[in-house]
């Protein structure tokens, strides 16, 4: 815990850095570099500014149109011009007291062929703890949204199935816009041209490691665009092959507006979600003494289970440019789920050998979710050597579910309303004591207040969840060579949980270690060694013991309030291969104190459902991505895990091999805007546990075709899921046992044969770059 002295000595500490920066006068020198040879502008040339003690200070690249600026205070300079392929440049004596156009300088191609080469390689930059890809035109075309750019950086790809962006085949990833998190609709549909880089963080630390993201995107704008840009686009799935479930699967529609005038960006939009899926599902337990309790279907229907939601989200967002190096932005965000069109309903014909009787069973549940929220970030990139953001949310959420379970005529009920406020402070300051050696400092402040009401046949309750959490880390990266690399660190966390009761309380402390070291033996091979470690807390309902609610026809849930963070170490060697074209990560993932579910009988015959973490785990895999050329207009996308998972508890071991894949031959036309190809994914995978396993994710084959029109303004895509067996599993669910029956339960998703997918967008938009010339002209090109 931190004194109040302290904690002001530390604030005290960031307003006068922060003042002492403002203080320093900021101008930009700006100059156009072109090809000696063809005259033509040089991109991706990287512009790097030395000060008299041949100190890095400073340091960009040059956009498509060979045009540099670089933010420099008063004083005198060199720029050094670097392009791999070329000839290095040295600018000498630039004297710097005010906003400047210095001239257009040409450099020299060492060879003509080579150029043509490293041009493409030289769009993508692997530093110690991430990987930049800057994005070139050839990545925009075709590209109507964010998404459509992202699946061109090897490793990411887009499923277009779920509209969603994955970083090695993972989903659990969060995406930022100059460093500060933003509403996702938003994102999807910025402009392709505005984007300037992509930053690939995988295994992230401070923040976003605590919060538990595989991986964290960052793109980066051009912040030389004044304009607008108007959206719209509507993506939905439509079944028209099976005629007794209704034909619209699925519909997102968004609305967004994004304005942009130098000092402010404005951004504001609406979206809306519909599902309908019907599902087929049977379960069957089967117990030692040979008799059974089927779950079927009811006969007559292809389905017995049905999931519907609409879903409605409204955001607005401002950026304030205070300086060009700092940004304040403010957004709001509010979602709303209604009670009355959001549902799961799951019917079955329950069959006892035993007795030889036969009932019906029956399940509803109702939800509903109303989140606001706001956000606050303050980024002060201030120069090559000094970094501060920091980042404020606030978010208020109320939600509730009814669910009735009937076992013939017994009516069993559950309601639950909950109210949730949460709170996250974040401050993280970088430092370049040199260019080969910084530090990153930050903490954080959570907080989750939740009051929750529960309601069944058997009691009623109210708990009120407290989770506060102070975390703080620190890293140091140094550079030794051209060759070698590190950034080594730790965090720590306290965790402080009570429920409804001071005697409830808890303390947990968590410990994150970090290490990479990087070495670059060869310039086509980058070799990472990484060391990670994660914590997970339990849950709300895992430590809840002193509430039970009956879910099935002989099982019980029930919390176990002794429950303390499941740590899990993991070691990994990434091999990337041509900065990313080719990738390939063994890995190793170890914990021993994982928390698992239980299964114990009671004296009336119920199963008692509960949870402990005294389990060791393991697991070891290898992950990897190719991007095949196959021609000039030809190209495959590979990506993969395969691993085997291991749970050991109580001198018993359960062990589990599963892979998922993800595949795609992709033809494209870039005379004629044409995109499209095989898609062969493979996401339905095994997850271990102590009393089996469970599987989640969509297989599927696929054709995918996309065409923009009108300048890319207007595009159209459409995904036919092909009706194909092959190396698919159409089957989800779970497999349980116990010393007394095993369990299996199947989920059919099927339905996703000859699923038609389309897309539709059109965007408006009218702007310009903005090219500025000296303090008193700028010039609109």
């Amino acid at each position: 815990v931190i004194e109040e002295k302290n904690m002001k000595k530390i604030g005290l500490f960031f307003i006068l850095f922060s003042v002492k920066l403002l203080v320093a006068q900021e101008y930009t020198v700006s100059l156009q570099v072109k090809n000696t040879t063809d005259k033509k502008p040089v991109e991706f040339c990287n512009v790097v500014a030395v000060n008299d003690k041949d100190s890095v200070v400073s340091n960009c690249y040059t956009d498509e149109k060979g045009y540099a600026y670089v933010p420099l205070s008063a004083g005198k300079y060199s720029l050094i011009l670097l392009m791999t392929g070329f000839e290095t440049d040295t600018i000498k004596d630039i004297f710097v007291n005010g906003d400047r156009f210095l001239d257009v300088y040409k450099i020299k191609p060492l060879d003509t062929e080579i150029e043509a080469v490293t041009v493409k390689g030289n769009s993508k930059n692997i530093e110690t703890d991430k990987e930049v890809q800057v994005v070139t035109p050839a990545m925009k075309r075709g590209a109507t949204n964010t998404y459509d750019v992202l699946d061109k950086v090897p490793g990411l790809n887009y499923d277009r199935y779920n509209n969603q962006i994955k970083v090695d085949n993972d989903p659990n990833i969060i995406i930022l816009v100059n460093g500060m998190e933003k509403d996702i609709n938003y994102i999807r549909n910025l402009n392709p041209d505005r984007l300037l880089r992509i930053e690939v963080i995988r295994d992230p630390a401070g923040k976003y490691g605590f919060e538990g993201y595989s991986a964290v995107i960052n793109i980066i704008l051009k912040s030389n665009y004044k304009g607008y840009d108007f959206t719209v686009s509507s993506m939905g799935g439509f079944d028209w092959y099976h005629h007794s479930i209704p034909p619209i699967v699925f519909d997102n529609n968004y609305v967004n507006l994004n304005y942009t005038n130098r000092k402010i960006n404005f951004y504001g939009g609406y979206s809306s979600m519909i599902a309908n899926f019907y599902i087929h599902n049977i379960k069957e337990r089967i117990y030692n003494d040979s008799s059974k309790i089927l779950y079927n279907n009811p006969d007559g229907l292809f389905y017995n289970m049905i999931y519907k939601t609409v879903y409605h989200n409204f955001n607005l967002g401002v950026d304030y440019f205070m300086t060009p190096k700092q940004t304040i932005s403010v957004e709001a965000d509010y979602s709303l789920i209604p009670l009355k069109n959001s549902s799961a309903t799951n019917n079955y014909i329950v069959d006892e050998t035993t007795t030889n009787t036969s009932f019906v069973m029956e399940s509803l549940s109702k939800s509903s979710n109303n989140t606001a929220t706001a956000k606050l970030f303050y980024i002060g990139d201030y120069n090559s050597a000094n970094k501060l953001n920091i980042s404020l949310l606030a978010t208020k959420q109320q939600s509730t579910n009814n669910s009735y379970l009937q076992i013939q005529d017994n009516i069993i009920k559950n309601f639950t309303n909950n109210d949730l406020i949460y709170i996250d402070f974040n401050t993280e300051y970088n430092h370049y004591f040199t260019p080969k050696t910084g530090i990153v400092a930050g903490m954080s402040f959570v907080s989750k207040n939740n009051n929750e009401k529960l309601e069944n046949n058997f009691s009623q309750e109210t708990f009120n969840y407290l989770d506060a959490r102070l975390n703080g880390y620190f890293y140091l990266s140094h550079k030794f060579s051209d060759k070698l690399s590190s950034k080594i660190g730790i965090g720590y966390e306290e965790a402080y949980k009570a429920i409804s009761s001071p005697e409830s309380e808890k303390y947990f402390h968590i410990w994150q270690p970090y290490a990479d070291l990087k070495y670059s033996p060869i310039k086509m091979l980058d070799i990472k060694l990484k060391y990670r470690t994660k914590g997970i807390y339990p849950t709300v309902n895992q430590l809840t013991g002193n509430w039970t609610s009956q879910t099935d026809v002989q099982i019980i849930n029930q919390g176990n309030p002794d429950l303390t963070p499941e740590i899990t170490n993991r070691l990994s060697l990434s091999f990337l291969v041509m900065k990313g074209l080719v990738s390939i990560e063994p890995y190793y993932e170890f914990s021993e104190n994982t928390i698992i579910g239980t299964l114990t009988q009671n004296n009336d015959g119920m199963w008692l459902s509960s949870y402990e973490n005294a389990a060791n785990s393991a697991k070891k895999g290898i992950k990897y991505n190719l991007t095949l050329p196959l021609g000039k207009s030809i190209f495959a996308q590979l990506g993969g895990n395969f691993f085997k998972s291991q749970i050991e508890y109580n001198g018993e071991t359960r062990t589990l091999n599963d892979n998922y894949l993800n595949s795609s031959f992709i033809y494209q036309n870039q005379k004629y805007k044409i995109f499209g190809g095989i898609v062969f994914q493979k996401q339905l995978y095994h997850t271990l546990t102590w009393t089996g396993y469970t599987s989640n994710g969509n297989d599927f084959w696929g054709v995918l075709i996309q065409k923009s029109f009108f300048k890319e303004k207007f595009s159209l895509m459409m995904i036919y899921v092909l009706p194909v067996n092959w190396l698919v599993d159409y089957n989800q669910g779970a497999y349980s046992f116990t010393n007394e029956y095993k369990e299996f339960n199947n989920v059919d998703v099927s339905v996703l044969k000859n699923l038609v997918i389309f897309q539709i967008s059109y965007r408006f938009n009218k702007g310009h770059e903005i090219r500025k010339i000296d303090k008193k002209e700028d010039i609109e090109i």
